[in-house]
């Protein structure tokens, strides 16, 4: 059997999405409050800077608990709220400038959304009640979602260098586009394993067909 590469490693993934959650989110307060040090700056610049990647971070440790896998769809559609509430949020930003780093942004949080709903409401009862993304779903695959993820992770990238060169921006984007092409490499596996279910379901509810008889 072929070795699985650690980028194919679902629990890794989520691993290093852990990771990386934290190091943004002190990066982030880091920079924040390199020049003001009060206790409440400091608490006031995390949750407003700070609280998407928060409720991303509880999302992913909380599904590496007991408690996190048996309500698993639940946590999915907590993970859903949580990216409408990027969308918005994005949205709204478009009315106070239209920078070539906000517009991706917009884009890219609308199609995340998507590609969310696309992969972890597969096989799920609620599935069934969004025939939107079911008949979406039967013109695209999963890996054309991952890679279009992965070139607007790199194009949002670019936009930001061309906004701001200062250090402390760069590193930040850098992180962030990391992080939605690890995000969107956790959605590939989720996808692909729960293919392979209904793929293996399709096969052993498929009626065998019996050997013909030698006629004597």
């Amino acid at each position: 059997m072929e070795e699985k590469q650690w980028y194919d490693d679902e629990n890794l993934v989520t691993s290093l999405l852990i990771g990386l959650l934290i190091l943004i989110i002190i990066m982030s307060q880091a920079f924040a409050i390199r020049h003001q040090l009060g206790l409440t700056f400091i608490v006031r610049s995390l949750l407003n800077n700070n609280s998407i990647y928060l409720l991303f971070l509880v999302y992913f440790i909380f599904i590496k608990l007991s408690i996190g896998k048996k309500n698993f769809n639940l946590c999915n559609i907590c993970l859903l709220l949580v990216q409408i509430l990027c969308v918005v949020a994005s949205f709204l930003n478009l009315f106070q400038s239209l920078q070539i780093s906000i517009i991706i942004r917009f884009i890219l949080n609308i199609l995340l959304l998507f590609y969310m709903g696309f992969s972890l409401l597969i096989n799920t009862p609620l599935e069934k009640h969004l025939k939107g993304i079911t008949n979406i779903s039967s013109h695209i695959t999963n890996q054309n979602c991952f890679y279009g993820m992965f070139a607007l992770a790199i194009l949002l990238l670019v936009g930001e260098f061309i906004n701001s060169l200062e250090f402390d921006h760069i590193v930040l984007s850098l992180l962030e586009s990391i992080f939605i092409i690890g995000v969107s490499r956790y959605l590939y596996l989720w996808r692909s394993y729960q293919e392979n279910i209904l793929l293996k379901t399709k096969e052993d509810t498929k009626p065998k067909r019996k050997k013909k008889k030698d006629s004597e």
